[in-house]
């Protein structure tokens, strides 16, 4: 199948049911709060970024929403400051993605917590080795020592307050079994970033009135925003080009290797990423002033909390084993 048979099966302009809201000028010189477009792709900036992710050629500029999402966090983090080699990050429900082995070149720490082991995407984007082995997934040449991975929950994370330069969850929130829940862990992402701090989020938005899953439709992501006590650095653009919108992959019978791949669909459903750049108010801080955090001191609170994800990771093995014994038993 190639990209000529994915163009045939465009998203129809007339069935969109996104906000119309005007919106003013955007905080940086492109804008960040949107959805994935094509047309983001005739950036040359964005062309640069996107294939240092990558560590492609120069021009590298294959046109996938995972590379989009990639590139609008780090150019969004970029323009906020907060990434450089004195900042430590935090990816949550982060798996083993590419992002974080780039990140171990220009930041202090890189923090990435998931349930590793567990869930639906375990074969694919958390396999518990990448606990004790990150090495064996690692894209290309990085550096060890700034990559810490632990097993937590989205919904519970286990650091102190204003810990976090920023926080990263891409993909993610959609899977975390509903809007409350996605709420409860943007709330959690709001309390580990610094004020001041960034939280980048990329989640699935809906382009028809239609629902599949957990995916959120546009009200929901207004809704998200509203509840998180973070606040956008700008308004949300929510247009699409006709480019964008002659190309959709279906999840069910296309090859999800061709490109473009922007919008999916499933059972006539479309969707593509939205990006939300948000930041926490400095008047949530209790008006001390914050210190950089300092990587020994995160790696400190790190080393307390390894002996507790050890111990499920024990308990499951254990589990596993016992239900495995059960089964030869009924047999």
């Amino acid at each position: 199948m190639n990209s000529s048979i994915l163009q045939q099966k465009g998203i129809q302009r007339a069935m969109l049911r996104l906000p119309e809201a005007k919106i003013g000028s955007p905080r940086f010189g492109r804008r960040l709060c949107k959805l994935c477009d094509i047309a983001d792709w005739n950036d040359p900036e964005f062309i640069e970024q996107s294939s240092d992710i990558m560590m492609r050629a120069p021009g590298f500029s294959s046109q996938h929403r995972k590379i989009w999402e990639f590139t609008q966090a780090v150019y969004a983090l970029k323009q906020l400051g907060v990434w450089n080699e004195r900042a430590v990050g935090l990816s949550v429900a982060g798996g083993h993605e590419r992002l974080l082995y780039y990140g171990t070149h220009h930041l202090a720490r890189f923090v990435t917590v998931d349930i590793y082991g567990e869930g639906d995407f375990v074969s694919i984007e958390s396999d518990k080795e990448f606990l004790a082995n990150p090495d064996a997934f690692a894209p290309y040449p990085y550096h060890p020592e700034r990559l810490k991975a632990l097993y937590m929950n989205a919904l519970d994370l286990k650091f102190d307050d204003n810990t976090f330069d920023f926080v990263i969850s891409l993909s993610s929130i959609e899977h975390f079994g509903g809007l409350e829940q996605a709420i409860r862990s943007l709330r959690e992402m709001q309390r580990v970033v610094k004020p001041g701090g960034a939280v980048i989020i990329t989640t699935e938005c809906m382009l028809y009135d239609q629902k599949v899953v957990d995916w959120f439709l546009p009200e929901e992501i207004a809704v998200l925003v509203e509840k998180s006590g973070l606040s956008l650095i700008e308004d949300i653009d929510w247009s699409l080009g006709d480019e964008t919108l002659q190309y959709v992959c279906d999840m069910q019978r296309d090859d999800l290797n061709v490109t473009p791949h922007i919008n999916l669909t499933i059972e006539g459903k479309p969707w593509t990423s939205i990006n939300l750049v948000l930041v926490k108010p400095h008047s949530v801080s209790s008006g001390i002033p914050l210190l950089e955090t300092d990587p020994m001191q995160l790696d400190f609170q790190i080393q307390h909390l390894k002996p507790t994800w050890q111990l499920l990771l024990e308990i499951q093995t254990k589990i596993a084993k016992l239900e495995e014994q059960a089964s030869l038993l009924v047999r």
